[in-house]
This record gives structure tokens, C-alpha cells and sequence, in this order.
């Protein structure tokens, strides 16, 4: 029997998918569930359509439309790219994008607008729907957080128009970022319905959607609040997992923590919380959840660190000392280091040039006191993992948790990701936008950001 092509063959399993992907989200997101259940999806045809404004993929601010075909192609290829678009049509009407595209300029505002709700998927830390290129992206962010100060799209809007250079720059970058189709943002007065034929939808209408979606995002926080203050679990926990819900930005110190606990993160236990009877409650009875979480995971305190300093010209001096210093503040402070600690400073670069074993508190200060940069060669990264994982294999380490590397960002990568978790603190020189792996995390810094 030969296999099933037709439309309808096609919806049902779209649709089976579609189902399974809002699932994920709303397990993995439970506080975002009202905006999620907010989204239908519906399928249109697109040979059917003369002039497909929808492009595959698209939401009119009331439901999801989008090509069955590309549903299935999409998720057979990479399961968590068709969850991502949900995500990313669901944050543009959460931040009202698509109600003022019609007196902008189109091209930037589409820019503008799938950077801000991209940096803020990313932000929120979810594993089941990282991508690689997800590193590339925030170390692209990071680039238009220093010109712009702020991350939504509004300020990178206006920042663009105001700035031609970095304007046509940056637009080089916009597949980067783009995953749904914004045409039928300015069509939003028509609803196409399974491809054929056309309804009128008044400016009434458009309104409504809009104070709709802004009584979702104030849901969503209240929903966020209440979990924090409400249900015993301390309020950075579950800030760190869900993110910034008002697009805020995040600073050196907000990333460190998250990377040094990204692995074991204070969250509600899955398997002991039903979220069912939780969103049930939320709707019955006005905020009020019939159950609260049984129990939430503890944080480790990280005994096994590296951090590895390149030398090989820019980052000298104060600069590293101050970096050092506000590393191990930010880690301390947070309990990431326990009372005792196994942490190796290796300075390099393009060999191995110095590895402190600290071991203490009073060991770390002073090595930040007396802190002596060595080398001045080219840069190579490849020594610093080399030197680990013959540490690791001579039991050097009992459980390391992770790699944080201090540098320019201009040198030669491993080309095999390593076992353990790693992160580039990257002081570029000048706007040189360097090129990591897509297995390591990226993060921009500059020297105001390492400032006491």
C-alpha cells in the first residue's frame, strides 16, 4: 500500500505534531501557558493562494497559519525548530509587534523585532530547545546590546534608522534571526481561510487582539509572581528558568550565574507536579492553582572550575585582574563555590603558559592580588583543552562543571566539542565580531562591564 499524500493525510499528522510540540512548551513553560493555548494553529495551502503573503509560516496576531508540509519537513529535520517558531510568533504578539507595522519601515522593524524575541527565547535557558547557532546568536546580541543599551525592538528600531553603517550591517545578519513570515502583519484587515478565500476583519477587531495580548503578558506576569512569592521556591530560581518576561537586560553578572548553574538549575519537579489541575485552577478560579509543587531540585555548589585567561595581547593587566575579581565575586556570592573548592587558572596563548591550583577562598584573593599575565604570542585555544582533559583522565577532577575562557575571541577553536561545558567571556577588539563554535556559549563583555 502505497503512502498516504493527500492534504488531509498531511493536516492530521501536522496536526498530531502541532499538539505534541504545545505540550513540550507548556511542560517546560507552564507559566506561559495562557499565551501558548492563546495560539491556534490552523493550515492553509499555499499553490492555493495567489500571492502567499502567509510565506509558510505566519501569525496574524489570532492564531498561527502555516503549511502543513513545512510542519512535518521542519520537525522530521530538527524537533525543536518547529517549537522555537511557535515560541518566536507567540513573543512578537506579546510584545505587540505586529500592530504597528504599518507606519514603520518594514525591513528594520522585522530586524528589530526577531532579534528582540530571539534574544529572549534564548535567555531563557530551556535545554530541550537550544541550538547551536543559539551562541551565534546572543554573541551577535551582545554586539547590538553595547550600541543600543536596550534589547527591545523599539530602541533597535530606532537605533538603526538613526545609524546607516550599522543599520546595513546588521541587516546582513537577519536570517540569523528570522523564522516566521511578517507579510501578513500588514494584511491583517483580510483572514485567509484555507488558502481560497478572504474575509474582511475590521479595525475593531485588530484592537481587540491588541488589549487582548497586552491581558496575556500582564497573565503571565502576575502567573510568574505568584510562583515566586507563593509556592515556597526562592524567586531567583524560577527567575533564572523562565527569563526576563519584560525583555530586560542582562548583565555579566545575570549570565555567569546562569552558565556556572545551567546544568543543575532549581526548578519544579516534572514528575510531581501535574500542570493540568495547575492551568486548570489558573482559569477556574481566577489565579488561584488547586494544587502547588511538591518539590524542587537544589542547586550544586561547584567544587571542580576552570578558568583560562588568553594572553596573548589584549587581555592584560587590570583588565584580567578585574575580570578575575568580578568572576569570583559573582560566584561566591551565589554560592556556586563551596567552602572548598578545585579551581585551575590557566593563563595561554598559543602554548600553556601558567595553571594555578586554588584551593580557598584566601588562595583566590590572592592570586587576584598578585596576578602576573604571561605570554604575548598568538592565539590558539586548543592547549587549554588539551590540558584539561589530561587532567580530567588523571583524576584531577571529580566533577567539573564547566570552562570559562577570557579572550578576544580572535583564535583557533577545537573543532570537537568537549565534554564539559564551556564558556568564551569575549572582549573584542574594536566591532570585530568573532567567529565561536556553535557548541560554546558566547558572551560579549567590555571593559565597563568588568569595572568594580
Amino acid at each position: 500500500m502505497g503512502k498516504d499524500n493527500s492534504q488531509e493525510y498531511k493536516e492530521k499528522l501536522a496536526t498530531k505534531i502541532v499538539e505534541l510540540t504545545t505540550d513540550e512548551l507548556i511542560i517546560h513553560l507552564p507559566y506561559f501557558n495562557r499565551a501558548i493555548l492563546k495560539m491556534p494553529v490552523r493550515f492553509y495551502e499555499p499553490k492555493l493562494v495567489e500571492e502567499d503573503i502567509i510565506g509558510g509560516f505566519a501569525t496574524n496576531t489570532r492564531e498561527i497559519i502555516c503549511d502543513a508540509n513545512l510542519v512535518i519537513d521542519t520537525f522530521e529535520k530538527d524537533e525543536t525548530e518547529f517549537a522555537r517558531m511557535m515560541l518566536h510568533s507567540i513573543f512578537h504578539c506579546l510584545y505587540q509587534h505586529p500592530f504597528r507595522y504599518e507606519v514603520l519601515q518594514k525591513k528594520i522593524w522585522d530586524f528589530a523585532c526577531d532579534v528582540a524575541v530571539e534574544k529572549e527565547i534564548i535567555d531563557l535557558w530551556i535545554p530541550e530547545i537550544y541550538q547551536e547557532r543559539d551562541s551565534e546568536r546572543r554573541v551577535f546580541c551582545d554586539i547590538i546590546r553595547k550600541k543600543c543599551n536596550k534589547m527591545n525592538a523599539e530602541v533597535i528600531y530606532t537605533f538603526m534608522l538613526n545609524n546607516k553603517t550599522d543599520c546595513d550591517e546588521w541587516l546582513k545578519k537577519a536570517e540569523l534571526f528570522k523564522r516566521d513570515n511578517h507579510g501578513v502583519w500588514a494584511s491583517r484587515d483580510t483572514e485567509y481561510y484555507e488558502g481560497l478565500f478572504l474575509f474582511e476583519c475590521s479595525e475593531n477587531e485588530i484592537d481587540q487582539s491588541g488589549a487582548e495580548w497586552s491581558r496575556v503578558f500582564e497573565n503571565v506576569k502576575k502567573d510568574k509572581e505568584m510562583l515566586e512569592q507563593g509556592f515556597g521556591i526562592s524567586p531567583a530560581s524560577i527567575t533564572d528558568y523562565l527569563g526576563s518576561i519584560s525583555g530586560d537586560d542582562y548583565d555579566y553578572t545575570e549570565f555567569l550565574t546562569r552558565f556556572a548553574t545551567l546544568s543543575e538549575e532549581v526548578k519544579v519537579n516534572d514528575d510531581e507536579f501535574d500542570y493540568i489541575y495547575y492551568t486548570y485552577g489558573l482559569d477556574l478560579y481566577d489565579n488561584m492553582p488547586l494544587i502547588e509543587p511538591l518539590e524542587y531540585k537544589e542547586s550544586l555548589k561547584i567544587y571542580d572550575f576552570v578558568i583560562a585567561i588568553d594572553t596573548s595581547g589584549s587581555c592584560r593587566g587590570r583588565v584580567v585582574k578585574n575580570f578575575l575579581k568580578r568572576t569570583y565575586s559573582i560566584l561566591k556570592k551565589t554560592e556556586v563555590f563551596g567552602k572548598k573548592m578545585n579551581v585551575h587558572i590557566i593563563q595561554c596563548d598559543n602554548q600553556i603558559q601558567d595553571d594555578a591550583h586554588i584551593i580557598s577562598d584566601e588562595a583566590f584573593e590572592r592570586y587576584i592580588q598578585n596576578v602576573n599575565v604571561v605570554g604575548a604570542g598568538g592565539t590558539d585555544f586548543r592547549p587549554v583543552f588539551d590540558h584539561v582533559d589530561r587532567m580530567k583522565k588523571a583524576g584531577l577532577f571529580t566533577d567539573l562543571r564547566g570552562l570559562l575562557y577570557f579572550t578576544d575571541g580572535l583564535g583557533i577553536f577545537p573543532e570537537k566539542q568537549p565534554e564539559f561545558k564551556t564558556a568564551f567571556i569575549i572582549m573584542p577588539q574594536e566591532d570585530d565580531i568573532p567567529k565561536i563554535p556553535e557548541w560554546a556559549i558566547g558572551r560579549m563583555v567590555s571593559r565597563d562591564d568588568l569595572e568594580d
